[in-house]
């Protein structure tokens, strides 16, 4: 029991000291997407990468117009077509993927601050929740010890109640630290100094159902997937420089063999994320709707279990039942109340990853 305590005190030292430093800053949850994108380095690398490949373009597009070549030499046509088209193609495409993967990148920078932000709010609700049940240990240990004085229960049946109570503070430790690490999480993501605190205005919400028709819009959905438009334009680069192969060369020789190879790798690449991104679009959609029914169960139960804590205050009332029933009435209230926004935190996740999935990102 001695180690317990001990362990119950260091525990609760770590806690304070870790919620009570440096100064609060309070802002909203676009000032820290926008403060988390300007402290980043990954949208200054972004930027820097798209200038260098806009200079890339520029001398692919200017070695296009410096080569022409009008006769039958097949490796001449062949290196002429490459500089003149294969090139500048590569290096727009190039291009445009960087483009598209610094949005993706400040997308995903978004959902993970969503993400945190969201954690951090449920780690604090837990929190508070385990507060204002120790309530509930406590009345329940002090019963016990007063049935334990009139002998009505064991030793042992009181030591137990005695081990829930410090369990639960033991938790409330727990959860603390908890708190302080999606604390230290969301400081990380923001760039910002541990010292300082944030509190963040940001309501938790069950976000909107998606009522889609997923076969018809399937199609959409995989073009619209980077690694699919990706293997794509690498399949017609491949097929197009096959097809002059085609047109230079027998099929005998080493020129024809590897761009038949490189056509072929290429084709086989592109079908291979086709159906990979197809299935992860099927799982995560299906994913989505079992924890958005996870989180109508847990409304449902909520809604049971305050029907349940009103009978029990008309019971007491009428003296049918005692303040420690009352007590554990309120909190397994609260325990439902925290399961309905656990579901809520569940499913928003899998909705942010969704709508990611299916967004339809453009070059400006």
């Amino acid at each position: 029991m001695k180690n317990k305590h001990i362990r119950l005190a260091i525990i609760s030292l770590i806690a304070i000291s870790a919620l009570t430093f440096g100064d609060t800053i309070a802002k909203t949850f676009n000032e820290v997407i926008e403060i988390a994108s300007n402290n980043t380095l990954q949208t200054k690398i972004d930027e820097i990468n798209i200038e260098l490949l806009e200079e890339a373009k520029a001398d692919a597009d200017k070695d296009a117009t410096m080569y022409t070549y009008v006769g039958d030499n097949k490796a001449e046509i062949m290196r002429v077509y490459n500089l003149n088209t294969v090139q500048p193609l590569i290096a727009l495409n190039e291009l445009n993927y960087e483009k598209l993967t610094k949005k993706m990148n400040e997308d995903q920078l978004a959902i993970d601050i969503e993400l945190a932000i969201c954690s951090l709010k449920l780690a604090e609700e837990e929190l508070m929740n385990a507060r204002l049940n120790l309530a509930y240990f406590e009345l329940d240990y002090q019963a016990a010890k007063l049935k334990r004085e009139l002998g009505l229960i064991t030793q042992i049946e009181l030591t137990e109640k005695e081990n829930a109570l410090e369990d639960q503070r033991l938790d409330i430790m727990n959860l603390e630290n908890v708190v302080f690490t999606d604390q230290m999480e969301l400081k990380r993501l923001m760039g910002i100094d541990y010292s300082e605190e944030v509190l963040v205005d940001y309501q938790m919400e069950i976000k909107p159902q998606y009522d889609i028709d997923l076969q018809k819009n399937l199609t959409d959905y995989i073009s619209n997937q980077f690694a699919v438009t990706k293997a794509k334009n690498t399949l017609e680069i491949k097929e197009n420089l096959f097809d002059l192969v085609k047109e230079n060369f027998a099929e005998n020789v080493k020129e024809y063999k590897q761009a038949e190879y490189d056509y072929l790798v290429a084709k086989n690449d592109y079908e291979s994320i086709v159906e990979t991104t197809e299935s992860e679009i099927y799982t995560l959609y299906s994913s989505l709707q079992t924890k958005y029914e996870s989180y109508v169960i847990a409304l449902e139960y909520q809604e049971l279990y305050a029907k349940r804590l009103e009978e029990e205050t008309k019971k007491l009332e009428l003296g049918l039942v005692s303040e420690i029933d009352l007590a554990y009435a309120k909190m397994n209230l609260r325990d439902k109340d925290l399961a309905v926004k656990k579901a809520m935190c569940t499913f928003n996740s899998a909705h942010l990853q969704f709508s990611k999935i299916i967004k339809t990102y453009s070059i400006d």
